[in-house]
């Protein structure tokens, strides 16, 4: 895995922040990106040997879930973080 980039705006971007601390202290690359434009330009750039981990209290979010599907064109695995199991991002 090259790097991982931690996605999210809103409430879930102070979790997205700490998760960033945490992987700070470890050998893994990562990134935070708070804001949607720098996301889906990040996203686009990232591959198959990228890791994603997308935080949404909801799931439902419009530009979370355009993030989401530029990374699916792309073949990013992704981690979702949600409240609900049912969420469109949660089933991608």
């Amino acid at each position: 895995m090259q790097s991982t980039g931690l996605l999210r705006t809103g409430g879930s971007s102070v979790a997205a922040l700490d998760g960033y601390h945490k992987f700070l202290r470890t050998s893994i690359n990562s990134e935070y990106y708070p804001d949607f434009d720098v996301q889906l330009m990040q996203a686009a750039k990232m591959d198959e040997n990228d890791c994603a981990i997308m935080i949404s209290h909801s799931g439902e979010n419009q530009q979370t879930l355009t993030v989401l599907k530029q990374l699916h064109n792309n073949h990013v695995p992704v981690i979702a973080i949600t409240s609900y199991g049912r969420s469109s991002l949660a089933q991608r």
